[in-house]
């Protein structure tokens, strides 16, 4: 089972702001996509933590050019990452990770599609001044909150085995976390959702947190990435 987006904005898999999910950098964000779309507003979201344009904002979103970006706001200049185009096609399932150490470097963000580090990168422009704090503000999957209480960056396709690991893992690590989803240690881990739509209103954490994701019209599909 997988969650489905058709890019509407009011479909979206909430995690709130518990302790863990605050300010958890250095992270690896990670999840299987079946895109079948860009999403709303052509940038679709797989995971952000935002509630507007709020200071501390992040998201890890799509393109219409089938990149993978990532971005975080600071004080002065925000923090960027984008992959070259055509990383991914549509109506496939695609394993997709992001790193990053949690300092203003971006060339420490790493982009990853099916285990693999993308070859080039099209953007790359550190952060500078304060890193804000993300602790208000709600983890989402599947969208995003860019104005107050206004979701409008919706995914499009399927989403399934989401996770934050609260570290850089390595390319290793990645691949293990793409073959068996899971397995990697769940005991740190902001969380673990290795089987998406079991319960048709909530996604499990599997991990210690116990960090219940609660899903609005992303509804549950029998369609499954290829994994173990």
């Amino acid at each position: 089972m997988s969650r489905l987006f058709t890019g509407a904005s009011t479909q979206w898999i909430n995690y709130a702001s518990p302790p863990s999910l605050d300010n958890a950098e250095p992270f690896t964000l990670s999840v299987w996509m079946l895109v079948s779309g860009s999403g709303a507003g052509g940038t679709g979201r797989l995971m952000s933590k935002s509630s507007g344009n709020a200071a501390g904002s992040w998201f890890w979103r799509l393109t219409p050019s089938f990149d993978l970006v990532f971005g975080k706001d600071y004080a002065t200049t925000d923090l960027f990452r984008s992959s070259t185009a055509n990383v991914y096609t549509l109506n496939r399932w695609y394993h997709a990770a992001c790193s990053w150490d949690g300092g203003t470097a971006a060339s420490n963000v790493h982009l990853y599609i099916d285990g693999v580090e993308v070859t080039s990168y099209s953007g790359t422009t550190n952060g500078a001044g304060a890193k804000n704090s993300d602790a208000p503000l709600f983890c989402i999957v599947g969208n995003e909150s860019r104005a107050a209480g206004v979701l409008d960056r919706a995914f499009e396709g399927a989403l399934e085995a989401a996770t934050i690991h609260k570290r850089v893992l390595t390319a290793g690590e990645i691949g293990q976390q793409r073959a068996y989803p899971g397995s990697l240690n769940w005991d740190s881990e902001g969380f673990v959702s290795p089987f998406m739509g079991t319960v048709a209103a909530t996604d499990m954490d599997y991990g210690s947190n116990t960090n219940v994701g609660t899903a609005t019209s992303a509804v549950v599909v029998g369609s499954y990435p290829p994994i173990n």
